[in-house]
């Protein structure tokens, strides 16, 4: 069990700093219409994620230095979730979104809730980690209640993919969406894993993330038809 969650801290580690190097890139790309392209967006991301594979080594290695594997995933971590804060926070600022922006905060302090105060006193069950290991359980005889747990998560992070749109006023993209979802996702489940609160599962960052994309297309849709009635109508 020790080796399995020395493990997972390093899968950990890896993912966020891999993912939040890529949502760097596609930050950048927004707010650049010369970035605006598909192909170039996938260079991006290429790119992103190749940096911040690296930098994940690195970091992992520091760590091993001087043993301090446990502080720098909750260091990355904290990191991580204070971007979600500070761009909400400098949402509330513009009178336009303010009361989008509190809703936004509403559901983020609401999820904290469910996924992590909720579970304090829970002893971790397990720790997925391994890929192969989640696709068996599909297969197995609880693939059910994998299949429906896996929908809870995706379910749960549309909102999130929603209001990531409707507070960057459209700028951001589904990459980006899935990126921030996983982000986020990463830090829920490192805080379970480090303080033994839940289980961490490597399926729930990929549901949660594809939950997060999904809510960006669905609220882009949702406007782009919005618009085209509003036209016929006039």
């Amino acid at each position: 069990m020790r080796q399995e969650y020395f493990h997972a801290i390093d899968v950990m580690i890896h993912i966020l700093i891999t993912v939040a190097c890529i949502y760097a890139g596609l930050s950048i790309a927004d707010n650049d219409n010369n970035y605006s392209r598909l192909s170039v967006r996938a260079v991006i991301c290429a790119a992103g994620g190749l940096i911040g594979y690296l930098a994940s080594w690195v970091v992992r290695y520091i760590a091993d230095a001087f043993g301090i594997s446990e502080a720098v995933l909750l260091l990355a971590a904290a990191g991580a979730a204070a971007v979600w804060f500070i761009t909400a926070g400098k949402s509330i600022a513009k009178k336009k979104n303010r009361v989008l922006a509190i809703a936004f905060l509403i559901y983020i302090i609401g999820l904290l809730y469910i996924v992590i105060v909720s579970r304090i006193g829970n002893k971790i069950a397990w720790i997925r980690v391994d890929i192969s290991e989640v696709v068996r359980q599909f297969s197995s005889d609880r693939g059910g209640d994998r299949i429906m747990h896996t929908l809870q998560n995706i379910i749960m992070f549309v909102p999130l993919g929603c209001f990531i749109v409707a507070i960057s006023d459209g700028k951001s993209s589904v990459l980006k969406g899935l990126a921030a979802g996983v982000m986020l996702s990463v830090c829920i489940e490192s805080v379970q894993l480090l303080f033994s609160i839940g289980e961490c599962d490597i399926m729930d960052i990929l549901a949660n993330g594809a939950g997060c994309a999904a809510g960006e297309l669905i609220w882009k849709q949702s406007r782009l038809l919005a618009e085209k009635s509003g036209s016929a109508l006039q």
